[in-house]
């Protein structure tokens, strides 16, 4: 369509208009280049169900309060010291998934049939009743209400033994512990940011390693490579699970979860930005609180030539760019390439039946952009 129509174009979704951006020039232009004009939220009426009003870090218009979320989420939960120190922990879960898989592989014949997303019981769908949200909204309250207020009995505690979690950040802020800007978060607010949190961060991790899986059982030759590299850079003999210091000495299998990331975004059209002002882009009229989104062969060789690299890095957006760069990313991009490192070390990921590739086909449905039927494998265990 970019081909036809141009770097910038306008589509109809019902009677609102949607500036859809195709190319890296302008992207790059609007998310970096503009970023404070391009870093509002659209107000979807559905979403306020889920967001206390348009008050968490995902829904909320760029402004103090967005401000504030943001940097207690970048320099606590996700700051990659913080990150590095959960290193034990993500060990041990890729462990105990390690030991499931075995275990389901003895009973089911090798057969993998569940998802490893949690996150897609938990997404509102975009075409649910206003009555199913609500009462999506009350469960939710429902269940993280009650630990809102068990933490706030036990902050001091929590201020010892865990002052980077991120409840303990909000109950800060909800008590005006937080900088000058005493506005404060009400439980629900403080809720559904941890709601968020949960679906748009922690399980957004577990559907973009389906979706790897998917393409590497599609692409056995890519598989191959990729192990190969593994094995040399782990060797056979030294057991144990991958570190971060292997995933350095990895330069294909990185280009390979890179060209995944960029090939399968976890919510291309769920999460898109608005124009606060309006602008020029392209010698194009953006009008003020317009809606804009950011939209080949598996072919991850693409990430290791030095000729296109930096072509690469200016295309490379999986984590969208500017101001409302996903806070994820950092880890993301350590522990999602860590964790299939040691499930493709463990087991070889093959078809259920000769032949029969993965469906590939997207439930657009949601916010987060899961696979449509649950990936089917048949594993076996490589040799140690």
């Amino acid at each position: 369509m970019g081909k036809t129509y141009g770097p910038v174009m306008t589509a109809w979704m019902g009677p609102s208009p949607l500036i859809v951006l195709t190319g890296q020039a302008s992207i790059w232009e609007a998310l970096v280049n503009q970023a404070a004009n391009f870093s509002g939220r659209p107000l979807v009426y559905s979403r306020k169900f889920t967001s206390a009003s348009f008050r968490t870090m995902i829904s909320s218009p760029y402004n103090e309060h967005w401000t504030k979320l943001r940097k207690v989420l970048r320099n606590n939960v996700l700051n990659p010291a913080h990150v590095a120190l959960q290193s034990s922990f993500h060990q041990a879960t890729v462990k105990k998934l390690i030991n499931k898989l075995e275990k389901e592989m003895k009973e089911k014949n090798g057969v993998r049939k569940n998802s490893f997303s949690l996150a897609r019981f938990f997404v509102p769908s975009s075409i649910r009743t206003e009555r199913k949200l609500k009462s999506l909204r009350d469960d939710i309250l429902h269940l993280l209400l009650p630990c809102i207020r068990y933490a706030r009995s036990y902050k001091e505690y929590f201020k010892r033994s865990a002052p980077s979690s991120f409840l303990y950040c909000l109950l800060s802020i909800a008590e005006g512990e937080e900088g000058e800007d005493k506005s404060k978060l009400s439980d629900e607010e403080i809720a559904f940011c941890i709601y968020e949190l949960f679906v748009l961060a922690v399980d957004s991790t577990s559907t973009d390693i389906e979706w790897a899986l998917a393409y590497l059982i599609s692409n056995p030759h890519v598989q191959e490579r990729a192990n190969q590299e593994i094995s040399q850079a782990v060797g056979k003999g030294k057991g144990g699970l991958f570190s971060l210091e292997d995933l350095r000495k990895l330069p294909y299998w990185q280009s390979v979860v890179k060209k995944i990331l960029r090939k399968e975004s976890i919510a291309p059209l769920g999460i898109v930005h608005q124009t606060e002002n309006e602008c020029k882009l392209m010698d194009v009229t953006i009008p003020a609180k317009s809606a804009v989104v950011d939209p080949d062969d598996f072919r991850p060789e693409r990430f290791l030539d030095k000729n296109e690299s930096e072509k690469v890095r200016i295309a490379y957006l999986p984590f969208g760019a500017g101001r409302r760069v996903c806070a994820g990313m950092d880890v993301t991009s350590v522990y999602v390439p860590i964790t299939l490192a040691n499930l493709l070390k463990s087991f070889d990921w093959g078809f259920v039946k000769e032949g029969s590739l993965p469906d590939l086909s997207r439930d657009v449905s949601s916010l987060l952009m899961f696979m449509k039927y649950p990936l089917e494998a048949r594993i076996t265990p490589r040799p140690s």
